[in-house]
């Protein structure tokens, strides 16, 4: 490897504050003259004052850092009070149904029907549902169903919460609210996924049957398979 120079062992030792008197003397003079070089480079900085108080560079007074949040503000209010009022409502099945559609279950569960209730969703409460079974080639129990529409939930919702407190007749019940901030008149949904055994399941494989439901409000009824079929 080339050996450095007086000038390059010069400059390391200035940058890595080396004693100067373990420096051979040809390398000691360069370090002197870099030394003067730099100290009055510095001074020549230092030289130039700043702006003093007074002059033509103002700070401007402190409320004015509060004008931009306060369009910021004003846009936000227009767009989520104002803007929904004149866009209006845009809930329909087809969302709900979107919302449903999010929820992959494993292969092996089969769709048997859909149902829906409510009407002009728009303005009044709706709700839409399908139904699975199992038919797989290996057994499911209730407890594995559960499982499946927990990972499927949170892989095609996320942020899926079991209910402590599921409805009677559910093993299970996982669900999660849906809203879109582009579009704040789109009402805010509860997706959720039922694990039904008992009545609500009489006949199907394993003694369960899986129900995914999307409704644009919260206090609701699950529905019941096939009460009404979905519409298209």
């Amino acid at each position: 490897m080339p050996r450095m120079t007086p000038e390059h062992e010069a400059a390391y030792a200035l940058r890595w504050n080396v004693d100067r008197e373990d420096l051979s003397p040809a390398v000691q003079a360069e370090y002197d003259r870099l030394k003067i070089e730099r100290e009055t480079q510095q001074a020549e900085l230092s030289a130039i004052a700043p702006p003093q108080p007074g002059s033509s560079m103002r700070q401007p007074p402190p409320w004015a850092y509060f004008v931009p949040l306060l369009v910021i503000w004003a846009i936000a209010f227009f767009w989520f009070v104002i803007g929904a009022r004149i866009t209006g409502p845009h809930m329909s099945f087809a969302i709900l149904r979107s919302d449903v559609s999010l929820i992959r279950l494993p292969p092996g569960y089969v769709q048997v029907s859909t149902a829906q209730s409510g009407r002009d969703c728009a303005h009044n409460q709706c709700a839409l549902a399908e139904f699975w079974v199992w038919r797989g080639s290996t057994a499911r129990s209730a407890s594995g169903a559960c499982r499946d529409i927990d990972r499927a939930m949170n892989a095609g919702i996320g942020d899926a919460e079991l209910n402590s407190l599921p409805p009677r007749g559910a093993a299970c019940d996982y669900g999660a609210t849906r809203d879109s901030f582009l579009d704040p008149w789109l009402a805010k949904r509860d997706v959720d996924a039922f694990v039904w055994t008992g009545p609500r399941a009489t006949g199907r494989p394993g003694g369960f049957q899986v129900e995914l439901m999307s409704a644009n409000f919260y206090d609701f009824t699950p529905l019941r398979s096939p009460s009404h079929r979905a519409g298209s």
